[in-house]
């Protein structure tokens, strides 16, 4: 070590504290610097600030405290400092506890010399930097490990088990692993746990609970025996599965949209030229009619729902729309906005909604402009029917509208929030589902979100949605940022997906 070696000796013997400074003295560790203390407790003190690089601790220590608790207690809080503790002389059941409870060494006081203490103390320092090192390792890695006994109460966890779980792993340390889990994965999670027998080639899947937002997510476990410190344990593998399942959501929507697409092109062309005969027939009628306004009103029926089918076609073939932003550029997100505003505000109106609006005036994103409106006019259309329910369900007043832009790095995150009647959670996950609706029959085709996600999909960007039965929703449309596109050069890699996946 370049700088001084930092030595404590915890003893309450002052003669004892002077002899080994003594033996120190004689020994060839190099530079050093010693402190003696004979309180217990302010050697504990020291040692969880890791005020000392390395630490000797007598087993008779003042009072009911011995050199084991110490150690015990410091190792259980998560201090990094070698200990060594000395006997007066040599006992097996003492060495043993010893490393147990995790100290570096064992060395009887009768037995010591100048060049064995130099040993002892040469192998302590270059165990602590191997375990620091596994320490590291243990932390670095991309699943959550969790050491804990047989009855799940945890002794050990790494930073990513932590993170996984939303808590810190020091604040695990003394909890139950089952407590991180709903209460129908607690009884599955808690046998698996237990099996003294455990295939380490088998997992359960349960339901975690992240503590610091109470949210549930999917979760992978893995569990082996595990010795630590000659105590039999398990060692418990904890892997989030949130990510992978929604992208595998991801590419089961991306198939049934391109069902869908394939669908409409065959209604298009099987269906599209024969109404087009009928309503161009409809139209040659209505005008040889002359005054007869009952056959003229009936022309007319035919002709709207002619229409109606017309535009239905034309709302599955927007699915059908190939992923290539060629045709994409800078739009303001703000003239947009303020464009769909006018197109609606005769309903909010009516409604008496308060609309927000902090939507940043340099919020540039990589868009089509048409395409845009259609997808902020479905989202604001489905806010305001989603209002009109809240109504009818008891809300009357104080409904609101807020749009806002938010930057996430190279995005743009466009979000709109409704105090409407909310989705509830069983229908967020069909949402942008082809044919999907809520609404009675005759009032939705169940296209609209759809399309909506399919259009922003091709610009590389996505559409996610929050919401709480009773309360209101949040749709989060992210979009490509145009000054990151400009950071990165003129011909930016516009084939990538915002999950990094190539289009």
């Amino acid at each position: 070590m370049e700088s001084p070696i930092r030595i404590l000796l915890i003893s309450p013997n002052e003669t004892e504290v002077e002899l080994f400074s003594q033996a120190l003295a004689k020994s060839q560790i190099g530079t050093y610097q010693f402190h003696g203390c004979s309180m217990p407790q302010v050697g504990l003190t020291l040692l969880e600030q890791e005020s000392c690089d390395l630490c000797f601790l007598n087993y008779e220590q003042k009072g009911l405290v011995t050199g084991l608790d110490i150690i015990a207690k410091v190792t259980a809080n998560g201090v990094s400092v070698p200990m060594i503790l000395l006997e007066e002389s040599e006992n097996s059941y003492i060495d043993q506890k010893a490393l147990e409870v995790g100290a570096a060494d064992y060395l009887s006081k009768d037995q010591l010399t100048p060049s064995l203490l130099e040993r002892s103390i040469r192998y302590a320092l270059r165990r602590a930097i191997g375990l620091k090192e596994l320490k590291s390792l243990f932390d670095a890695t991309f699943e959550g490990i969790i050491i804990h006994d047989f009855d799940g109460r945890i002794v050990e966890a790494n930073q990513r088990a932590g993170q996984i779980l939303g808590v810190s792993p020091g604040s695990m340390v003394g909890s139950c692993l089952c407590s991180y889990f709903d209460e129908r994965s607690q009884k599955v999670a808690m046998e698996h746990i237990q099996d003294h027998q455990q295939d380490p080639n088998r997992f359960i899947h349960a339901t975690g609970i992240r503590i610091q937002d109470a949210q549930p997510f999917e979760v992978e476990i893995f569990t082996k025996n595990y010795s630590r410190f000659g105590n039999k344990m398990r060692l418990t593998s904890i892997r989030d599965t949130s990510e992978r399942k929604e992208m595998e959501a991801q590419i089961l929507h991306q198939d049934r949209l391109a069902s869908a697409g394939l669908l409409a092109s065959s209604l298009a062309h099987e269906i599209g030229t024969p109404l087009g005969v009928i309503r161009g027939r409809a139209e040659i009628l209505g005008m040889n009619s002359r005054n007869d306004g009952r056959t003229k009103r009936n022309l007319n029926i035919i002709m709207a729902q002619i229409d109606r089918v017309s535009k239905l076609i034309r709302s599955l073939l927007n699915l059908t729309r190939t992923e290539n932003p060629m045709g994409a550029g800078p739009i303001s997100v703000v003239s947009v906005i303020y464009d769909v505003l006018d197109l609606v505000a005769h309903d909010l109106k009516k409604l008496e909604v308060e609309v927000e609006i902090s939507i940043d005036e340099q919020t540039l994103v990589l868009a089509e402009e048409d395409p845009l409106h259609q997808v902020i006019l479905n989202l604001l259309v489905n806010s305001i029917h989603a209002i009109e329910e809240a109504m009818r369900g008891g809300r009357k007043t104080n409904h609101a509208l807020h749009i806002f832009s938010t930057r996430e790095r190279d995005h743009w995150v466009i979000s709109i929030t409704d105090t409407g009647c909310g989705i509830t959670k069983e229908n967020i996950s069909h949402l942008f589902k082809p044919f999907f609706t809520t609404k009675e029959v005759g009032k939705g085709t169940g296209l609209g979100l759809a399309t909506a996600y399919r259009i922003v999909h091709s610009w590389g960007g996505k559409i996610t949605v929050e919401s709480q039965e009773g309360v209101g929703s949040t749709f989060h449309i992210t979009m490509r940022a145009i000054d990151s596109i400009k950071r990165e050069g003129p011909s930016p890699d516009l084939a990538t997906n915002l999950d990094g996946n190539p289009r």
